[in-house]
């Protein structure tokens, strides 16, 4: 008979990391009677020693009154100038990719480091997803571990900075906790859907809300609280904000992510007037894509979005498409060597030549080639930054702010565009017997243009127009004038009718029977005339509520919704006209770089994309006043083609195409 050890009834297992459960101990004072009295800074010490190097192994025991203990703690960092030293910064997103890099700079500089990310949790979870999880824990644990040993302290909050309650928590416990907060940067984000800007509220409505409240709602209230926390503070203090280089760029498919983060630059320039008055400095760190796999990836997607169309271009074989399809994608392939696709640019060429399209199309489709060619020289950059180059303008930007004449700081080697914008030809036509939309929302103050005296100087010239008004003091309820025929005496003869409804005009579905008139079979209109107003006359935009911030959310969504669907409601070669409000009050200024990323995508979709219909797109300053008259008469004449499409200059930052 053989004896056979008995299993252990639970299986061994490795040391784990303190992302599980490992336990220490620590036993103070001496087990030797010569003085049983503990040490308070040798046990003091112990504490960080476990959390960061005891952690590698479960069942720890320390006795730092007798030998295996550090004498103290590290020195509190003293301030020192041009340094982060004895400073307390907070950092969103700060636990990976750039975000980590940026709080291993301040570290290094022994600053107190408040990192703000949200903290994954395996409860709950099984299979990859709680694996995952668990190594984002050891990750992160790993990033607190190399802040802490390049000398600074780090405290890690659980945030979501799209939550105004988590983000007000994160302020104040920073501020609790250390007593001050010196600087902080606003890196978290998102990125949101890929979408032409005609189907983001049609079909990406979900993620454009989520983005939009982490990339700008999120800091627009950080900044707020920490204005107040930041005024009564002797040296102020610094905000900085991450935001993009594409945040003004022609950036195909990524209306989402664009129009919020030029949200967020655009706060840089708003705020910084009145942040200026309380010793509050704001800058902004705007790079391009970042070296690593995400940017092979995002090279990749593109390169896939732009051969999309070869499957829906008319009067092509589908084996022709296939094969156009393939060549296209490998002449962006960027695994493949610069010769290689040089040959394969000349093999594509060669092949559209052959192609059994009609002449004029084949020279479309080169000329469309080569704008995509200039399009990802523009876009994707051949020698793009690090996190950490990106991380050392951020700390640039920390330190220097209160220097700097210009506080928009761009990390790219980018090329700029040389065929962006086009300027399309002015075309003469009568207004007369014409359909067109005019559209209002926000408030008529800050000096806004009547957009009921543009209508009514459209319907002198023969014009129908049909009128859509949302009330300021009721945001939702709407005005509509439209025409109608009399079929009473005097048969034939114009009128129109006024109606009032309830309307939420960020809904496509509801908004377009009342724009697209062929829907029920008359002419598409000729032209739409926008005009933004803002929620609120002159109220500094740090002191608005949540709700009247909720409003404003509420407002782009409106205003995206409406253009996306003016743009596609008035016929080809058909105009669009934006009427923007005047730089002169704040929500003003952040409300103008929205509205200018929107025209510049459309802009951008016609020229880039091969299949894109063209529409005439115009973005003008409403005056007010006494110019009025001669505004409307502007519009109206770029209407009649008697005046060119106007693009008016909104820039943030240094001016881009």
């Amino acid at each position: 008979m053989t004896w056979k050890k008995p299993r252990h009834p639970y299986p061994r297992r490795r040391p784990e990391t303190v992302s599980d459960a490992n336990i220490g101990l620590i036993l103070p004072g001496r087990t030797d009677g010569r003085n049983k009295q503990a040490d308070p800074a040798r046990i003091a010490a112990s504490v960080p020693w476990l959390l960061d190097e005891g952690k590698k192994v479960s069942g720890v025991v320390l006795l730092p009154d007798e030998h295996n203990s550090l004498a103290r703690l590290p020195e509190e960092p003293r301030e020192m100038p041009g340094s982060m030293a004895g400073k307390v910064v907070g950092v969103t997103g700060g636990i990976r990719n750039l975000g980590k890099e940026i709080s291993l700079r301040f570290a290094a500089e022994k600053a107190t480091v408040v990192v703000a990310s949200r903290r994954p949790s395996p409860a709950g979870l099984a299979g990859e997803e709680a694996d995952r999880a668990k190594a984002d824990l050891d990750a992160a644990d790993a990033s607190l571990s190399a802040m802490r040993s390049l000398g600074g302290r780090c405290l890690w909050i659980d945030a979501d900075v799209s939550n105004p309650r988590r983000i007000r928590a994160l302020v104040e416990e920073a501020r609790n906790r250390f007593g001050r907060i010196d600087a902080f940067v606003n890196n978290a984000g998102a990125g949101g859907d890929f979408s032409l800007i005609g189907d983001v509220m049609r079909e990406h409505r979900k993620s454009w809300d989520a983005v939009l409240r982490s990339n700008f709602a999120g800091p627009w209230y950080a900044a707020s609280l920490l204005r107040e926390i930041m005024r009564k503070q002797k040296n102020g203090g610094v905000i900085v904000n991450v935001s993009t280089h594409y945040a003004d760029h022609p950036y195909l498919f990524r209306t989402i992510y664009t129009v919020s983060k030029i949200l967020l630059k655009s706060l840089t320039q708003a705020l910084r007037g009145a942040l200026a008055s309380d010793n509050i400095v704001m800058a902004d760190v705007a790079p391009s894509l970042i070296a690593g796999p995400r940017m092979d990836w995002v090279m990749r997607n593109y390169a896939v979005k732009f051969a999309e169309q070869f499957e829906r271009i008319p009067g092509i074989p589908a084996a022709e498409a296939r094969s156009l399809q393939d060549l296209f994608l490998r002449s962006f392939d960027r695994s493949l060597s610069p010769d290689n696709r040089e040959r394969t640019v000349s093999s594509f060429l060669s092949a559209v030549g052959s192609s059994r399209l009609p002449r004029a199309a084949r020279e479309r489709m080169e000329t469309w080639y080569a704008r995509t060619q200039e399009w990802f020289r523009s876009t994707v950059p051949d020698d793009p930054p690090t996190n950490g180059q990106v991380a050392d303008a951020v700390l640039f930007g920390v330190k220097n702010a209160r220097f700097l004449e210009d506080r928009f700081l761009g990390v790219t080697t980018l090329p700029p565009f040389s065929s962006f914008p086009p300027v399309p030809a002015a075309k003469k036509r009568s207004l007369a017997g014409e359909a067109f939309l005019v559209l209002s929302l926000g408030a008529a103050g800050n000096d806004a243009s009547d957009p009921a005296a543009l209508a009514a100087l459209l319907s002198r010239s023969g014009a129908r127009v049909t009128s859509l008004r949302e009330s300021a003091d009721e945001p939702g309820r709407v005005e509509i004038t439209r025409p109608v025929r009399v079929t009473a005496k005097g048969a034939g003869a114009k009128a129109s009718e006024t109606l009032l409804r309830d309307m939420d005009m960020s809904d496509p579905r509801i908004l377009e029977p009342w724009l697209d008139s062929s829907l029920l079979g008359g002419p598409s209109p000729a032209g739409a005339i926008l005009f933004l107003g803002t929620t609120s006359v002159n109220k500094p935009f740090l002191a608005y509520s949540l709700e009247e911030r909720e409003a404003f959310l509420s407002h782009l969504s409106k205003t995206l919704s409406a253009f996306a669907e003016a743009t596609r409601a008035v016929r080809e070669d058909g105009h669009v006209i934006v009427v923007v409000p005047p730089p002169s009050t704040e929500e003003g200024q952040v409300l103008r770089a929205a509205a200018r990323q929107m025209v510049r995508t459309t802009l951008a979709e016609q020229h880039f994309l091969y299949l894109a219909r063209p529409v005439r797109v115009s973005l003008l300053t409403s005056p007010g006043g006494r110019e009025d008259r001669d505004f409307l008469r502007k519009v109206a004449d770029i209407l009649a083609g008697q005046a060119a499409t106007e693009i008016e200059p909104v820039p943030v930052g240094r001016p881009r195409p």
